[in-house]
């Protein structure tokens, strides 16, 4: 069963309102969700939820990614270095319990 979407604007758009994550205003979050429903809304069955419920949840799930992926993102911001890397750059890793 289809679901119209632009029926559900204003929930999505609520909920997109609730999220904050870095480098995406609420528009952007909102957009991701659309997008999100159209590509699984061949999942969505009548007999489970109401199409309101079923886009709340998936809403939600979606949002809960994108912060996710902006966290994960966040710490890759910390570049990855080797040992011999640090060690070429005279690292000492060397540990003495005694200082």
């Amino acid at each position: 069963m289809r679901i119209n979407i632009v029926d559900h604007q204003r929930d999505i758009s609520a909920k997109a309102r609730t999220a904050r994550i870095i480098g995406m205003d609420w528009e952007d979050i909102a957009q991701e969700i659309n997008l999100h429903i159209l590509t699984i809304e061949g999942k969505y069955d009548p007999q489970k939820s109401s199409p309101r419920t079923f886009i709340a949840r998936v809403a939600i799930n979606k949002i809960r990614d994108l912060i996710r992926r902006a966290s994960a993102k966040k710490r890759g911001a910390y570049a990855i270095i080797s040992l011999d890397e640090l060690i070429e750059g005279g690292f000492d890793i060397a540990y003495d319990p005694n200082d």
